[in-house]
């Protein structure tokens, strides 16, 4: 269940939190601001201490966004109080060791100039000659029959040449755009233009069920990487945490991590014995990147010189800090018949009137 699921059952009344015995949060360092992990918390002020449920949050970063060095300590401190528990890691990071490995972390510095010329951009521009002649050959006046396509299959416009030639231009849309921005920069360009590719080729329009079979296809390529049948995966940042994968011995970013999180969570991917983690840089931001990565860096080591070993020091929040802290809202929630029945707070109240 998903954390706005049951922070909605609990907001309708549909839920108590004296009913759950034990609430399991992962990735609960999201559990910031508004987030639903700590709205559920701030429902916690309505029931007694002994009738709380037990709480266990797991995080493999536990900061969320960018926290200075010096900053460190007071943002654990803070989710601490939030899940009203302390922090508990490891008593030597050679347990850590055991299942995961310190990849090697390299720096790629790439030009920014134009790669006008290149053989990628060569066999680009022969495979869409190839297919601009392809287009200007057939036929597609002449109706297309298919004979196995299913009952309710809306044709393409009838008007085919008037689509070819939105393909050609497209076609000459893709070419410029990777001779002018280059390989790294014109694939954000280009990727609206394949997008709408996609969709002139469809022959279905009315029921589209590209999300299932896009997701299908993403199950099927994760279990055939998990199961050793390929060994590469090109992915976004969503596969940074959440998603369970095989070991790596190679992770590349092809964008710098932008915060501290997606930093610790890439590079927690490249867990095989002698692993590298590249970072793929502008030569025109790297020394802006080396500030930033560096401070990555120094945060790492300060999370394990305030946690690692000293799980038994950390003491649990106060009660006038999780009060202070968590409980005191800026607007008191409506409550229509009771503090034990549904509730409206300020930050549920705009989503609930979209609903």
């Amino acid at each position: 269940m998903t954390a706005q699921i049951f922070l909605n059952n609990l907001s309708h009344g549909y839920i108590t939190l004296d009913k759950v015995n034990l609430m399991i949060f992962d990735e609960c360092h999201h559990a910031v601001t508004d987030h639903p992990m700590r709205q559920i918390m701030q429902h916690f002020s309505n029931c007694p201490r002994t009738k709380q449920p037990r709480v266990l949050g797991l995080s493999a970063t536990l900061l969320n966004s960018n926290v200075k060095p010096e900053a460190v300590e007071q943002a654990i401190t803070s989710l601490e109080v939030t899940f009203q528990s302390i922090i508990a890691t490891v008593d030597h990071m050679t347990q850590v060791e055991r299942f995961s490995t310190n990849p090697d972390e390299k720096e790629i510095v790439y030009s920014p100039e134009l790669l006008t010329g290149t053989e990628v951009i060569e066999r680009i521009e022969k495979i869409l000659a190839s297919t601009r002649g392809f287009l200007d050959t057939i036929n597609l006046e002449t109706p297309i029959k298919t004979p196995n396509a299913p009952f309710n299959a809306v044709l393409i416009n009838s008007n085919k040449k008037k689509l070819s030639k939105i393909l050609i231009n497209f076609c000459n849309d893709l070419v410029i755009q990777l001779k002018t921005l280059g390989v790294f920069g014109g694939h954000k360009a280009a990727l609206s233009h394949l997008v709408q590719l996609l969709r002139l080729r469809k022959c279905a329009d009315d029921i589209n069920a590209d999300h299932v079979i896009l997701s299908l296809i993403s199950d099927m390529t994760l279990i055939r990487f998990n199961s050793n049948e390929i060994n590469l995966l090109v992915s976004t940042s969503v596969l940074e945490e959440g998603i369970d994968i095989s070991q790596c011995n190679l992770v590349v970013k092809f964008d710098e991590p932008k915060e501290y999180r997606s930093y610790i969570q890439s590079k927690g991917r490249a867990r095989c014995e002698n692993s590298i983690y590249a970072v793929m840089v502008n030569s025109t931001q790297y020394s802006t990147f080396r500030v930033r990565f560096a401070t990555y860096q120094q945060t790492e080591k300060t999370l394990h010189r305030l946690l690692v070993g000293r799980t038994e020091e950390r003491t649990e929040p106060a009660e006038e800090d999780i009060a202070l802290e968590l409980y005191d809202q800026e607007l008191p929630p409506f409550c229509p018949i009771g503090p034990d029945g549904p509730k409206v707070t300020l930050a549920m109240a705009i989503p609930l009137i979209e609903r």
